[in-house]
């Protein structure tokens, strides 16, 4: 469901919630929105002259501070793994330690963060502020979002060695030390073959060239639609014996046994497996604390706007709607 809320500066005299009260009820018995009170504190005023200073620095602070959220958001779903499809998806802002809530509630209930901005200090200095901490932010995760990637890219080149067919996947962890016969002149190729080619090969491959040992062929395993055989020869004629393989379109594989180049790859594989796992759980926790951040700072720099400039502001709000990742500001100008 679209959620489409507005921030509006409303002058009054005396009393403040009358009058909102009186535009509540209008609006509302009018059935065009829900009206909420966006309570805002006392705070310092600024010079005009500072106000116009101001005024041409925020159009770059409230931009800026979109853009960072929306990509802490799209961070989020793309770690988290979470689809465009999952309408129960609603990011939060943290209130108090491990208590967050949606941001609908958030901006219904709005409250000033007096621990965070403090309402003595100047509008400039809030402002900057503001902006100064989400451009940290910013840092932080495109150094974070670099390591992930970098491990993660890491992670897949080793799957990679262990996926495929017979001819291309990594055949460590397959071949049997006690299947390689190596000596002065003796070797061991290892050979891929389609199924539909076996027979051939068991008839014709002690004649490909000579001097291979007869007899000597072992299926070694089987994947899809290709075996992988063994075959002992001399190693004088071995260019000679791939030479003739390739004429008849089977892949001989080089491979030279070590076993403890194995077992150091299988456990590199599942260390690196363990740490990107970790790294991803810290890094939605992280990209959590980081929308709770970003978003309550950006509201807190629109407040400011609305309270000194008397602007219009309007932001849509997509609650269980697949395309909250297009969360948006928009400022409209009277």
């Amino acid at each position: 469901m679209n959620r489409v809320y507005w921030i509006v500066s409303v002058p009054y005299e005396d009393d403040s919630s009358k009058q909102f009260k009186r535009i509540k009820t209008s609006l509302e018995d009018m059935k065009a929105c829900e009206c909420f009170e966006l309570k805002t504190p006392k705070l310092k005023i600024a010079s005009v002259n500072d106000l116009l200073q101001l005024s041409d620095d925020f159009s770059k602070y409230d931009s800026t501070c979109e853009s960072i959220t929306m990509k802490v958001l799209r961070t989020l779903g793309d770690v988290g793994e979470i689809s465009e499809s999952d309408k129960d998806f609603v990011p939060e802002v943290i209130v108090q330690e491990e208590n967050s809530v949606p941001v609908e509630l958030y901006l219904n209930f709005f409250q000033w963060d007096e621990n965070q901005y403090l309402t003595n200090k100047p509008l400039r200095e809030l402002a900057d502020g503001i902006f100064k901490k989400i451009v940290k932010l910013d840092e932080e995760l495109k150094i974070k979002i670099s390591e992930y990637t970098t491990l993660r890219l890491n992670v897949q080149q080793l799957e990679r060695k262990n996926t495929g067919s017979l001819a291309v996947k990594s055949l460590d962890g397959i071949i049997k030390k006690d299947q390689i016969i190596e000596s002065e002149y003796l070797t061991t190729l290892f050979v891929v073959v389609p199924k539909s080619n076996y027979k051939e090969w068991e008839v014709e491959y002690s004649d490909f060239t000579e001097y291979v040992a007869p007899d000597s062929t072992e299926l070694i395993c089987e994947e899809g639609d290709s075996g992988l055989f063994s075959v002992i020869l001399l190693k004088k004629i071995a260019d000679d014996f791939k030479s003739e393989c390739i004429k008849r379109r089977f892949v001989v594989r080089e491979f030279h046994y070590d076993e403890q180049k194995f077992e150091l790859s299988k456990l590199e594989k599942d260390k690196l497996i363990d740490k990107l796992d970790e790294m991803k759980r810290d890094l939605i926790d992280w990209c959590k604390m980081a929308f709770s951040e970003c978003f309550s700072s950006w509201i807190h720099l629109k407040v400011i706007v609305s309270k000194f400039f008397l602007n219009e502001f309007i932001f849509k709000f997509f609650k269980k709607d697949s395309n909250y990742k297009t969360m948006s500001f928009t400022k409209l100008s009277k």
